[in-house]
């Protein structure tokens, strides 16, 4: 019995040991986890910093774009309009110097009736 006494308290101390080895262990793997945690989330917030960034230029690019393809469009509408209103004139003045010609027309039939 004597040696069964002797051994139990050296299981105990190898139990002990064990526990304190594997918790050091333990720790070890947890501030490697927590270094590689902090590394993930690190590089997690570079990509989100340039996905914002890139994704602002972008935004910027479109408005640039939006901005000179409503400038084009306006300009091909004056345009339009301009020669829609240079037509419009023109039409007018054909018909300004028909009338014209009737009004002398009847001016000249007024004041110098044909003999009839």
């Amino acid at each position: 019995m004597p040696s069964h006494n002797q051994n139990h308290p050296d299981q105990a101390g190898q139990v002990i040991e064990s526990i304190a080895l594997r918790e050091q262990e333990l720790q070890v793997m947890l501030n490697q986890a927590r270094a590689e945690a902090d590394r993930i989330i690190t590089e997690a917030r570079t990509q989100a910093d340039q996905l914002l960034k890139t994704a602002g230029q972008e935004l910027l690019r479109q408005a640039e774009q939006q901005k000179k393809e409503a400038a084009q469009e306006s300009a091909d509408l004056r345009e339009q309009r301009m020669s829609q209103a240079r037509k419009e004139v023109e039409n007018l003045q054909q018909k300004s110097q028909a009338r014209r010609r009737q009004a002398v027309e009847a001016v000249v039939q007024m004041v110098l009736p044909e003999e009839r």
